[in-house]
């Protein structure tokens, strides 16, 4: 047990209830257009994805797989398949709308990944 799981107990013990880990990261939602979730599926131990899910909240959905990880070819095919999508999200020069217009007025976007701690929100700015 660290120092700080000590502190943590006591502090709990001390309120007379269990305490939060941590705080809920506020981030406005935006509308189902403007985000993108991305989900990979990994089995224990691995690296590499055995496959990769992707899709608009309410939209439609893609999923990609494949039979063996350690195959790394396979795995950047998959991805390559993938890329288009998630470039396109990003509003990545080559794959955007808006092309290589720096003074361009790109929407703000989301990515939601598994896990509070994989988000990516640009906040209405470009990245």
């Amino acid at each position: 047990m660290t120092a700080d799981e000590v502190v943590r107990r006591l502090r709990s013990f001390e309120k007379g209830k269990p305490l939060p880990r941590g705080e809920t990261l506020r981030v406005r939602r935006l509308p189902p257009d403007q985000v993108l979730v991305l989900a990979f599926v990994k089995m224990g131990g691995e690296s590499a994805p055995w496959g990769v899910g992707y899709g608009r909240p309410g939209g439609k959905r893609r999923f990609l797989t494949i039979p063996e990880p350690r195959t790394r070819d396979d795995v950047a095919q998959m991805m390559a398949e993938v890329a288009p999508a998630l470039l396109t999200h990003l509003h990545h020069p080559d794959h955007s709308p808006f092309g290589r217009d720096p003074q361009a007025r790109v929407p703000p976007f989301q990515v939601w990944l598994p896990n509070g701690t994989h988000l990516v929100s640009t906040g209405g700015r470009s990245l």
